[in-house]
Order: C-alpha cells, then structure tokens, then sequence
C-alpha cells in the first residue's frame, strides 16, 4: 500500500491500451489506478492525476521508456501526436 492508502504492486496482471487522449482524459472505468508503461520511441510529458490527489488536480510528469513508476488515476487530454501508451495494474 502506498502512503496514500492506495493498493500498489510491481507486478501487473491487467493490462491495455492508453487510446483517445485527443478526445478526451484517459482514466478506467472500473476506477482502478494503474502505471505508464512508454512503448512509444520518444519520452513523452503528460498532464496526470496520480493515485493521491483530488479530482481535478494534475501534475506535469515525464515518462521514460518502458514502466514508469507513478501510481496514475487519470491522464488529462493532450493535442501530442500519437504515441505508443499501456496502462497495467
């Protein structure tokens, strides 16, 4: 468990696509949080709501090659040109 109450796992056992981010903010349905894992070529910045903060407030992060780290909510939309994005929890 994260400090922030949120259950946390290195392993990931559910896994998809981040799509759609020019239309609209991207969080699951189920209301799970997840990690960032970068398939894409480029590092890439985006707008995220991580596990502990409240709606509405995000926080600029960047996101290297392969799993990030950052316990992410929701990813806030984004004019970027396409890019390679999974989410997993």
């Amino acid at each position: 468990m994260t400090r922030s109450g949120e259950m946390y796992s290195d392993q990931i056992g559910n896994m998809g696509t981040i799509e759609n981010l020019d239309k609209s903010n991207f969080k699951l349905e189920d209301g799970n949080s997840f990690q960032i894992k970068n398939d894409g070529s480029e590092l890439i910045e985006l707008d995220v709501r991580l596990a502990g903060m409240p709606e509405g407030e995000f926080v600029k992060t960047r996101f290297e090659y392969g799993w990030n780290i950052e316990i992410v909510k929701e990813v806030k939309q984004t004019n970027l040109p396409y890019f390679n994005l999974k989410w997993g929890y």
